[in-house]
């Protein structure tokens, strides 16, 4: 794995500004999906001084770096999404535009959801949430609740309350917590 993927594509999820304040990342993005197509479709051999010792560990090594580029790609493709849908015609800059795009994209934990809990582990009271993921939390294919850590973020919990902080940082050091144990068990 090259060293620090790990760490931006933690950035790019815990930060989902990260594309609204650098519109310069989804075209670095491309960019490196190009190099790194190219690269890996070059001989059997690297040419940047690291030398696998057989074909299977570079299968590995290509395998890995292309799961780690594949999870930035559908993370910048996800974010540039919300971003472009919510961005408004007119130019609204600072808090108030922010709070709007954080409002717009706000789908609230379990019962809470108008569709219902994503899966059997998603509960508006953190209380009720499993440290441990269940099975059927795993294979969901709907993003987690994870609140802005910001003071004006929409939460279902009330702005001044210590409850919402907590539900904050339970939520949030969970799910990296979960994003350590899932890329550990790939290797």
């Amino acid at each position: 794995m090259v060293p620090g993927s790990r760490t931006r594509a933690r950035y790019l999820t815990r930060y989902k500004s990260a594309i609204r304040e650098h519109s310069s990342i989804p075209q670095l993005v491309d960019h490196i999906k190009v190099w790194f197509e190219t690269w890996s479709a070059s001989s059997h051999s690297f040419e940047d001084g690291w030398a696998p010792e057989t074909d299977q560990a570079r299968k590995h090594a290509v395998s890995a770096l292309h799961k780690d580029l594949k999870r930035v790609c559908d993370i910048i493709a996800r974010e540039s999404v919300t971003v472009h849908r919510y961005r408004p015609d007119t130019k609204r800059t600072g808090e108030a535009g922010r709070q709007l795009a954080l409002l717009a994209t706000y789908v609230p934990p379990g019962h809470l959801r108008p569709e219902g809990p994503r899966h059997d582990n998603d509960d508006a009271n953190i209380l009720q949430i499993s440290v441990e993921p269940s099975q059927a939390e795993l294979v969901c294919i709907h993003e987690p609740y994870l609140p802005a850590n910001v003071p004006a973020a929409p939460h279902h919990l009330r702005t001044d309350s210590m409850e919402r902080l907590l539900d904050i940082q339970f939520r949030l050091l969970r799910e990296e917590l979960l994003l350590v144990i899932l890329h550990s068990l790939q290797f």
